[in-house]
């Protein structure tokens, strides 16, 4: 950096919150960061991150949201978890952004031009958590700036890494007539089936409420199809869980109050038959939880609710993406589309490189070496023959 630029240069403010209530003051500037945000992904937002600190932190698990600020301008946001994990018998302290069954996306949320900000504020968690031996950036889009800002060393240090999984997304169609038309024969023929059988009920109508629309109370129809199938049998339903209907019902409500909550219902013989949970960002929808009541299986109405989503979204030329975030066989029947999401460590002292670096170099080096590779589906394929 020249000396003209140094003197510009303005170090960013770097604010931390460690309580729920300490991170309200950032919530406006921080969901206009994540609407903004290239991810579009309504889990980088004081909306969902609030939430998931508030009721799905692990037990007497230390965190902080650090900010970065210039002047006004949020730049930056960074949410950590300190948790504990054992590397070659020896247990480590290490940062990694939230995650689990209900939040799988984690990330650094900042504008593609704050690279110096994103170091900057990377640096201050470590200070914060000074025994860290790495942080871990968890399941982060392919279309974050964390990636190109590592690979082109923006952000300085050790790091390493890995392809997490992969979401599907569903560019929404000019044209629905002529996309339904490209799908599979088969598919296309479940299709008509269902069509047929759905005109045998009563009353059929869909329900399509967004921001000032939707409520907070519609989530209990959601759970309600969601514990119909096998899942209210399995007891992972989340109706089975006061700590996830605690979890989900905050997190609607402050879903609303940003603007973004989206209800997509279908209604017949008077009762929900099917249900998604959907998030409206300016340049795409999440669907996020799907559900419909198995009684009415044989008339397949989460594909019939999906159809009326993307005719919708057709006709109205909007939002561009639909976006489903995971991955499952079944999405191949609407010729989804798959984009990456990758892991990243980012290694603090000598503690975190030979500890964390240094064993996951190694076992990424052995994983390409051909006879090593088949040694380990040998054994995976006998394994799964007992």
């Amino acid at each position: 950096m020249d000396s003209a630029a140094t003197q510009a240069y303005t170090p960013p403010r770097i604010e931390i919150a460690r309580t729920v209530a300490e991170l309200e003051p950032h919530r406006a500037a921080w969901d206009a960061l994540a609407s903004s945000a290239p991810q579009q992904l309504p889990m980088l937002s004081h909306a969902w991150i609030a939430t998931y600190f508030e009721h799905m932190c692990p037990p007497n698990a230390e965190w902080a949201c650090l900010f970065a600020y210039r002047d006004a301008d949020l730049l930056a946001v960074l949410p950590v978890v300190a948790v504990k994990r054992r590397h070659l018998g020896m247990t480590l302290s290490i940062l990694t952004t939230p995650r689990d069954d209900h939040t799988q996306i984690g990330d650094l949320l900042a504008h593609d031009g704050a690279a110096d900000v994103a170091a900057e504020l990377i640096a201050r968690a470590r200070a914060t958590f000074p025994r860290a031996a790495y942080l871990e950036v968890n399941r982060f889009s392919g279309s974050s700036p964390l990636l190109a800002w590592l690979e082109s060393r923006k952000i300085a240090g050790v790091y390493h890494v890995t392809l997490d999984s992969y979401g599907a997304y569903l560019p929404v169609p000019a044209d629905y007539a002529a996309f339904r038309r490209n799908l599979g024969k088969n598919f296309r023929s479940n299709l008509n089936k269902a069509t047929n059988k759905v005109a045998q009920l009563r009353h059929v109508h869909y329900q399509f409420d967004l921001g000032a629309a939707a409520r907070s109370e519609d989530l209990a129809h959601l759970l309600e199809v969601e514990a119909s199938g096998w899942k209210g049998e399995a007891g992972s339903a989340i109706a089975a869980s006061p700590r996830l209907v605690a979890f989900y019902s905050a997190l609607v409500e402050r879903l609303r109050r940003a603007g973004w909550l989206e209800w997509q219902f279908m209604h017949g013989d008077g009762t929900v038959l099917a249900g998604n949970l959907a998030i409206r960002m300016p340049r795409s929808v999440i669907l996020w939880k799907l559900g419909y009541l198995d009684q009415y299986s044989r008339c397949s109405p989460g594909s019939m609710l999906l159809e009326q989503v993307l005719m919708r979204a057709a006709a109205a030329g909007e939002p561009p993406i639909v976006d489903l975030t995971t991955d499952l066989p079944w999405y191949d029947n609407w010729g989804m589309k798959r984009k990456p999401f990758y892991t990243a460590r980012l290694y603090f002292g000598v503690l975190g490189v030979v500890f964390g670096y240094v064993p996951a170099a190694v076992r990424t080096r052995l994983k390409r070496v051909g006879w090593i590779v088949a040694m380990k589906r040998a054994l995976d394929r006998s394994h799964t023959a007992r």
